[in-house]
């Protein structure tokens, strides 16, 4: 049971990295298109580190319940 817990954690860790890597080529594409000129590889981890964000509030911030 141990085993299958860690084969479903790899998959999901590689399925949240190809995620950011795609969420951080997206915003590098978008900068470029805007302006050139500007540093795409910070562009591209602050889309990177924006979908791990993006994925911490949806698991940190929970429904309120109705009284």
């Amino acid at each position: 049971m141990v085993a299958l817990f860690i084969i479903l954690g790899i998959i999901a860790l590689a399925i949240v990295l190809a995620v950011s890597y795609v969420c951080g080529r997206i915003t590098c594409e978008l900068v470029h298109q805007k302006n050139p000129k500007l540093n795409e590889v910070m562009w591209f981890w602050l889309g990177f580190a924006f979908s791990w964000l993006g994925i911490l509030l949806t698991l940190v911030v929970k429904k309120e319940e109705q009284q």
